[in-house]
């Protein structure tokens, strides 16, 4: 199970990836100051060397998120295909 710390530093990561704003607009959304946001993006990568469990499950993360950029013709099918 992935700590509390850990959920907020991956969720800053994520968000800093993942969208296009700034470590100032994410510390604002998170309630911390712009260096937090920093260094909590740098915890979270010596975390992720020293840590295979939180290395994979932040990896599954990642794979869930870049599937659908990965294959254009990527669905999310929420029903069985042969019922429709």
């Amino acid at each position: 199970m992935i700590k509390l710390k850990d959920l907020r530093q991956i969720a800053m990561e994520l968000s800093y990836r993942y969208s296009n704003i700034k470590q100032k607009e994410i510390s604002a959304i998170f309630g911390v100051d712009n260096s937090t946001v920093s260094q909590n993006r740098v915890r979270l990568k010596t975390k992720l060397i020293s840590s295979r469990k939180l290395k994979k499950q932040f990896r599954r993360l990642l794979e869930q998120i870049d599937l659908p950029n990965r294959n254009p013709n990527f669905k999310i099918v929420t029903r069985n295909p042969k019922t429709m």
